[in-house]
């Protein structure tokens, strides 16, 4: 293994603790001078992380290797003069979310992300640790969705959400799914991906504010109203309407979207 392009951490890791013991008890700073304890930052993925999976049969050696040589090679196209140690309050907790989520594509590509931005004097001051725990955090469906707004450069979006308005003047909610607006496209976002980045402070959503474009909301309602069962339709009592509003991505969103989706 080359370790020529990866930054040196002096790790004497007791091989038989679980991750959390490694990294809590015998994490150290890196060493300018020599040391028989030198390894690198793949070697503690190794030791502290790939040895107890194996040990409890989480995942296939493989799998681990695999992973492994994915991280190594990432590293490796970080400049060699912008690599730097990774602090113990972001390299631990991330691999400890690491060790569960190897399936997890998108959660799995978002921690590995964090490790190394944190890798990186261009990007650590931006990684946060609540960054880790917003992570786990996140389903599959949240990450997609964040994977799509960092795609669409989104700062913002028009949505529009179904409203059933009644011949009295009361109205409800069919359905508190979502649809995002992107151009001539369209994006349908179940509620409980709403419920949860809204709760995470990463999107806001706001239906006292609108984009000044009608046709883009009414050709939306329209795509919506076609798809929507008949039952919904409009009778003589109720007829089928929308709310218009936007979709914002929060400050604290957008770094967290250009540190675990860069």
């Amino acid at each position: 293994m080359d370790e020529t392009n990866l930054p040196k951490l002096e790790i004497k890791a007791d091989l038989t603790k679980t991750v959390e013991n490694a990294y809590d008890d015998t994490f150290k700073s890196p060493l300018k001078s020599s040391s028989n304890a030198i390894t690198t930052l793949v070697d503690f993925f190794h030791n502290t992380v790939m040895y107890p999976m194996q040990k409890y049969n989480l995942y296939a050696k493989d799998k681990l290797q695999n992973y492994a040589d994915e991280l190594e090679n990432r590293a490796k196209a970080i400049p060699s003069e912008n690599l730097i140690s990774p602090r113990v309050n972001i390299l631990g907790p991330t691999i400890d979310g690491l060790k569960y989520n190897l399936d997890e594509e998108h959660i799995k590509e978002m921690f590995t992300n964090i490790l190394l931005s944190e890798m990186n004097n261009k990007q650590q001051k931006k990684v946060l640790p609540s960054y880790i725990e917003i992570v786990k955090q996140l389903s599959k469906d949240d990450a997609i969705l964040l994977k799509f707004i960092k795609e669409n450069n989104l700062s913002y979006g028009p949505i529009i959400k179904l409203k059933i308005s009644f011949s009295n003047g009361a109205y409800a909610s069919p359905s508190n799914d979502l649809l995002l607006i992107i151009n001539e496209d369209y994006k349908l976002i179940p509620a409980i991906v709403i419920d949860n980045l809204s709760r995470l402070k990463i999107i806001e959503i706001d239906f006292d504010t609108c984009i000044n474009n009608d046709l883009l909301y009414k050709n939306a309602f329209k795509r919506i109203k076609d798809e929507t069962p008949i039952g919904m339709i409009s009778s003589a009592s109720k007829k089928l309407d929308c709310s218009k509003g936007l979709l914002k991505i929060t400050d604290y969103g957008k770094n967290l979207i250009d540190i675990c989706l860069s």
